[in-house]
């Protein structure tokens, strides 16, 4: 018999024959029987695409006749002979099948899984940027953003549809644009948050419409009749749910109930209880046609309602009653349902167990290809890795070029500023102590006055190369507290303010009458009074040294010091803060300096995350300035 209709539905179809023509053949046909004949035709004749081919449809029709076990078989075989030939694509199509087939079942763990190894495969395969790549992406997408949503993991479904979605606009799909625009709108109006809801609704229509689905404009009716009942504008609900009634959500009864039990609800509300009766009878018609528990529990609540808003108290009851009855089987069916996914969980874990061998068989077929290019991979590798062995040797040999530099001027330091004033002052005292018999009172008080003024520089260069190696060390701690930095500095700076006097320098301080900043108190006074000197000694008679105090927000200051002394060159500039390339230089009184307090100040102020900032121009004085 089965031959005979082969033998009818050859000549029916205008090709010499069935084999030489499969398309045809899946076009037309729905007899499963009729169509695994074929499909093992298919198989002894090696022709494994086709054969493959006719499995996917018959799955699907026997998914449509909602026999999903049946489906599911069918998809395996499919998937089967996918992993023997090593069809990668196909692999992944079959994956995402029986996934779909077991969300129809509501055993979404199972339903995930094969989902999410379809999309696995997606990341994997090489091919990522093709319209049949792209769609097997965000058919597994859309799959488990289904999931997601049935379990009410709002966060996971929207990260997922949006995905879907950014693939169907890639693809120029208006129909796959349409449903994820309606999937992310149902998102935002489970989270209650409606004016973005009817954004997305929005654009689902007009997706819709560009890809001529009556089925989807039906829905996108009922999504804004929704939401116009929400706001309270019962009219506006209405004319959209009899638009969707009217249009017949084209043929898909099931949604067609919904929109004609949305009406019904919105008479009850407006009181039109007549016009509620009619659309109501006409639900109540339908659900016995679908013989749906949840459409006649659906039709029973909304006659509990009906009744009980007509004051008829014992028909209320009794479609309560009615109602909760087929709640109650649905929940029992539910409980089956869950038995049910304890015994296909075992006999998935089988299955992946042949999938996982079926996929090391995938992967030895691929070896042979893959190893050229892995050869490359590897061979660019080993060259990335040498070339980053030469720049981190190359950035060592500069930083032990900057060290040893920095440790040569460091010691040039200690054997040359710190040994001939020491020097210098020892022959002094041996002449002192030679010849103070034969000195004037007024001479000895003079030679004295200067061999103070080189202990005390001899002092100064002690303390900041003290300074120097603590922070070098690790061995001084920053202690950070609330403090007044005008009152500290006003107390400070006395001994500055006496030089700047000896040297007929013009002081200006321009302090608030309070600057409370934290910080280490110590650090940041030893930072200005360094500044200070520094300019004192580098500013000519008759010059100008300022200090300024500015508050950019409370207890956040901006510390100013500004000389009109000797200034410094670009090349200067650049050094400035390097210590193996400071160059000694005199004040404008022959001072001698090393350089070192001003890079100790730099490196205190790092300590508060704060920066020392200076512009100079030689001839035109020197600005420092930092923030605190």
């Amino acid at each position: 018999m089965k031959r005979l209709l082969l033998y009818l539905l050859s000549v029916i179809i205008p090709v010499s024959s069935v084999g030489q023509n499969p398309d045809s053949l899946l076009r037309y046909s729905q007899d499963v029987a009729l169509l695994e004949e074929v499909a093992l035709q298919m198989v002894e004749a090696r022709n494994i695409p086709e054969a493959i081919k006719f499995y996917k449809h018959i799955g699907s029709i026997c998914r449509e006749s909602d026999d999903f076990m049946l489906a599911i078989h069918y998809h395996e075989k499919g998937l089967e002979l996918a992993t023997q030939s090593a069809d990668t694509v196909e692999i992944i199509q079959c994956l995402n099948q029986i996934g779909t087939n077991y969300r129809r079942m509501s055993v979404l763990e199972d339903a995930s899984n094969f989902h999410y190894r379809a999309l696995t495969l997606c990341e994997q395969y090489s091919d990522k940027t093709s319209e049949n790549a792209l769609r097997n992406k965000v058919f597994s997408l859309n799959g488990i953003g289904n999931v997601y949503l049935t379990l009410n993991n709002f966060a996971v479904a929207d990260s997922l549809f949006r995905a879907a979605l950014a693939g169907e606009i890639a693809l120029g799909n208006h129909l796959g644009m349409a449903i994820n625009y309606a999937n992310i709108g149902a998102l935002y109006e489970g989270r209650q948050m409606y004016d973005s809801a009817r954004v997305y609704y929005e654009r689902s229509m007009e997706n819709n419409r560009l890809a001529n689905s009556n089925l989807g404009i039906s829905l996108c009716h009922i999504h804004f009749g929704r939401l116009a009942e929400i706001d309270g504008d019962f009219d506006e609900a209405l004319k959209h749910y009899q638009e969707a009634y009217l249009m017949g959500l084209s043929g898909d009864r099931w949604h067609w109930l919904e929109a004609c039990i949305a009406i019904v609800r919105v008479y009850i509300i407006k009181q039109d209880m007549r016009s509620a009766s009619i659309y109501l009878d006409r639900a109540e018609e339908a659900a016995h046609k679908i013989q749906s528990k949840e459409s006649f529990a659906l039709v029973y609540k909304t006659k509990y309602l009906f009744y009980e808003k007509s004051g008829d108290n014992g028909k209320a009851l009794e479609n309560y009653i009615l109602s909760r009855n087929y709640e109650d089987s649905i929940l029992n069916v539910t409980n089956v349902t869950h038995v049910s996914n304890l015994r296909l969980r075992y006999e998935t874990e089988l299955r992946e167990t042949m999938i996982e061998i079926q996929a090391i068989q995938i992967r030895q077929k691929q070896t042979e290809r893959n190893i050229l290019l892995s050869f490359g991979i590897f061979s660019v590798l080993i060259l990335a890795l040498v070339l980053n062995m030469l720049r981190l040797r190359n950035r060592r040999n500069r930083a032990l070029t900057e060290m040893n530099a920095t440790k040569d001027k460091f010691f040039n330091i200690i054997s040359h500023d710190l040994k001939n004033p020491a020097l210098a002052q020892r022959d002094a005292l041996q002449m002192l102590v030679a010849n103070s018999h034969l000195w004037e009172t007024e001479m000895l008080a003079d030679f004295t006055n200067e061999l103070l003024k080189s202990a005390e520089r001899h002092v100064e260069l002690l303390n900041s190369l003290l300074n120097w190696a603590r922070i070098q060390t690790g061995r001084i701690a920053c202690k950070p507290a609330l403090f007044d930095l005008a009152a500290r500095l006003r107390t400070d700076i006395a001994l500055i303010r006496k030089m700047a006097e000896n040297k007929h320098i013009n002081l200006v301080l321009n302090l608030p009458d309070t600057a409370p900043v934290m910080g280490d108190a110590n650090m940041l006074v030893t930072v200005v009074r360094n500044l200070l000197t520094n300019a004192v000694k580098f500013t000519a008679p008759n010059g100008t040294v300022t200090l300024d105090v500015t508050a950019i927000s409370p207890n956040h200051y901006t510390i100013t010091v500004n000389d009109t002394g000797t200034g410094m060159t670009p090349i200067q500039l650049e050094n400035f803060f390097h210590l193996d390339k400071q160059q000694t230089c005199r004040g404008t009184a022959g001072e001698e300096g090393s350089g070192l307090g001003l890079i100790v100040c730099k490196e205190l102020l790092s300590m508060h995350n704060s920066l020392l900032h200076v512009e100079s121009e030689a001839g035109k004085g020197s600005k420092f300035w930092f923030t605190i």
